[in-house]
């Protein structure tokens, strides 16, 4: 069957929503009613303390606009964990240019998630005098939503000024009370999971030089690992920082990593201080390994022995021996493979996650009845679009086969519906010679308002040169952005062969809109072609994955085998992201596994990370969801002493909504910041 890539794998969206989000929770519903100052220069706002049961997600941060016509002069708000770092600042421009909500203008920022019962500040600058904008002095009455402060006492928030400037204000005001010019916007976050929940009764350490940590197998759902974090003993900061990665099992390559800085500079919760990555997929039933570096020594942090840990089993394999501690002697961060005590970890590293929502893309055409210009040999119209692959008409029972001859064949099916479609699949039969699909056109039909086929919403004719789909070769035909429909036939353009058979004919679609292919024609850099491939192949709008099918090729093939053999394509610019779609060579084997990166405009940034299996022959489709992570490139690596092969890799952005709402928080909202890696 195919590899869909999970069926419950779905990306992110940022900073732009669709029409059917909640409608952002603020802060405070008004100003409140203290008097309005300009008369002032420093740093004003407030403290709070979250619920201890409950993660706001923020996506917003606003000032008050007195008279709502806009603001004199643009200014910045900070929020800050209290006494720890800056975690997200926005500036709302002069002028009408934020978004006016209530009394408020605000402006987006990445999502950033409140860690329960934890106290944060908000502020902003102001400059005293004449034209400058007013806001409203500290308000005992003022309103705080019960969403971010739930039942907390009113002596957990309170105002907040300084008199200098950029920095987390520390002078206490009145409590429950704010200076009335910040506010923020939030939506409900994910439930996060962080795999060790309690770090054990081991021993004490920091006489190891090397990496330590664990390994663990994941269960049968995917997950998005969000953050990357280090034990903090004391709780009161890390002496220095700290390397962490995160591996696939056996792959040299780190599926993401990031430096925890010394200090409170990172985010602390339960034991751990953690920096956020841009999110890294975890397949299904899967090994993977994080590890932290230490320098040894006898001196700096320490991490605890093996043993006496818990963990967060939400998306683990739950049997105890698909876990273990890990070790390596090294001076750098290298993947811990010597294996210790089982259900246990060094602590050492940890990793939070989020459950990955669902892809919508699908074979919509399995749910669909289908019809054709005839069946015979014991085979029916039902069995080419059943979701079978396997092509042996006489051992999997899975291929429809026309009467013979059929001269004037054709086949069908009846969506049910009108859906957005993407493209059309083909598996041929596999265990004979004859009847393969050529010379055909596909035809999209709209419904005529009856059920029965209408107007004609595209067409085109495939493989008039002659050429045939053949076995084992999978073939794939676009349908162009846009084209939605309810019937989708293939029909025979000649009489030769005198009859057609199929294993299976796939049409991808679904509800949403569909849009372009970004990748089509854009430039590629790559490692060099070989066998009269080019690196152009990779992107050129035609996913025929047989090799030998036109002397000019369609499948990119690397003249050399080797780790971090690489293929690259540039968008042109930053687009937010739907989903990738990889195909791989239909007529003979390709890459095993397959490093994708998601990298923004300076070609560094790793926005989204991914260790792949690389579709098989049988398999040869591969969409994996990225909705709404913005990058300008993607990039293929091969992770093993492999040719990197590919017949096709299609980039796809969310298609823009009709209208755009502030603060767009879709389900799971991941990129704060993502890792940077440098390429020499």
């Amino acid at each position: 069957m195919k590899t869909q890539f999970y069926p419950t794998m779905v990306g992110v969206l940022l900073t732009v929503s669709c029409s059917c989000l909640a409608a952002p929770i603020a802060m405070f519903d008004s100003s409140g009613t203290g008097n309005l100052r300009t008369d002032f220069t420093g740093t004003i706002g407030a403290s709070f303390t979250t619920t201890a049961d409950f993660s706001p997600q923020v996506g917003a941060l606003g000032f008050f606009d007195y008279t709502g016509d806009g603001l004199a002069t643009s200014h910045t708000v900070n929020l800050f964990q209290s006494g720890g770092p800056l975690i997200a600042s926005a500036a709302i421009p002069a002028g009408a240019g934020g978004q006016l909500l209530g009394e408020y203008r605000y402006a987006n920022i990445p999502a950033v998630t409140l860690q329960p019962n934890t106290s944060y500040t908000i502020a902003v600058d102001v400059a005293g005098g004449g034209g400058q904008d007013a806001f409203r002095d500290q308000n005992g009455a003022l309103n705080w939503d019960s969403y971010y402060v739930g039942t907390q006492a009113t002596n957990t928030r309170r105002a907040k000024w300084a008199y200098g400037t950029g920095s987390e204000p520390t002078n206490n005001g009145n409590f429950n009370a704010c200076y009335g010019p910040v506010n923020l916007l939030s939506s409900a976050a994910p439930a996060t999971h962080t795999l060790i929940q309690y770090e054990g009764g081991g021993t004490l350490r920091n006489n190891h030089q090397g990496t330590v940590g664990m390994v663990f197998r994941t269960g049968d759902q995917a997950l998005w690992v969000t953050d990357l974090g280090i034990y903090d003993e004391a709780l009161d900061g890390l002496q220095t920082a700290h390397a962490v990665g995160l591996w696939k099992d056996s792959t040299q390559i780190p599926l993401a990593s990031a430096t925890v800085p010394a200090n409170t500079a990172a985010m602390l919760e339960k034991s751990f201080r953690f920096v956020p990555v841009g999110p890294a997929l975890l397949l299904p039933n899967t090994y993977y390994v994080i590890g932290a570096q230490y320098p040894g020594g006898g001196a700096g942090d320490r991490f605890r022995d093996q043993g006496g840990q818990t963990f967060d089993l939400t998306g683990l394999d739950p049997a105890t021996n698909t876990r273990a501690a890990r070790w390596v002697s090294s001076t750098t961060l290298t993947i811990p493979g010597s294996q210790a005590s089982g259900n246990a970890c060094y602590t050492g590293p940890n990793i939070k996650t989020v459950s990955a929502p669902t892809l919508t893309l699908a074979n919509v055409a399995q749910a669909g009845v289908a019809t054709g210009s005839s069946q015979a040999f014991g085979s029916v119209f039902a069995d080419a679009n059943d979701g079978n692959r396997d092509g042996n008409f006489y051992t999997g029972g899975s291929v429809w086969h026309t009467t013979d001859p059929d001269t004037s064949a054709w086949y069908q099916v009846d969506l049910g519906r009108t859906l957005n479609l993407d493209r059309v699949q083909i598996f041929p039969r596999t265990d004979a010679v004859g009847g393969e699909a050529t010379d055909f056109r596909l035809t999209v039909y709209k419904d005529d308002g009856t059920g029965n086929p209408g107007p004609i919403a595209w067409s085109d004719d495939f493989l008039t040169d002659g050429t045939r789909i053949s076995r084992p070769s999978p073939w794939a035909g676009a349908i162009p952005a846009g084209v939605s429909g309810r019937f989708v036939k293939l029909e025979r353009l000649s009489g030769s062969p005198q009859f057609l058979t199929l294993a299976e004919f796939e049409v991808y679609g679904r509800e949403a809109p569909i849009g372009a292919n970004l990748a089509a024609g854009k430039p590629v850099t790559a490692s060099p072609g070989g066998w009269g491939s080019t690196p152009e192949d990779g992107n050129d709008n035609d996913i025929n994955g047989n090799f030998y099918a036109t002397a000019d090729r369609s499948v990119y093939h690397s003249a050399v085998a080797g780790v971090g053999q690489f293929w690259q394509v540039d968008l042109g610019d930053t687009f937010p992201l739907d989903m990738l779609q990889l195909f791989g060579r239909g007529d003979a084997g390709g890459t095993s596994e397959f490093l994708i990166e998601v990298l923004a405009a300076d070609a560094s940034t790793v926005m989204f990370s991914a260790i792949v299996p690389g579709p098989s022959p049988s398999q040869f489709d591969l969409t994996i969801p990225v909705e709404g992570i913005s990058g300008r490139y993607i990039r293929l690596e091969t992770t093993q002493n492999q040719f990197l092969v590919l017949t096709e890799l299609r980039v796809f952005a969310v298609p823009e909504p009709a209208s755009l709402a502030l603060l767009g928080l879709a389900s799971a909202s991941l990129v704060r910041y993502a890792r940077r890696r440098r390429r020499a």
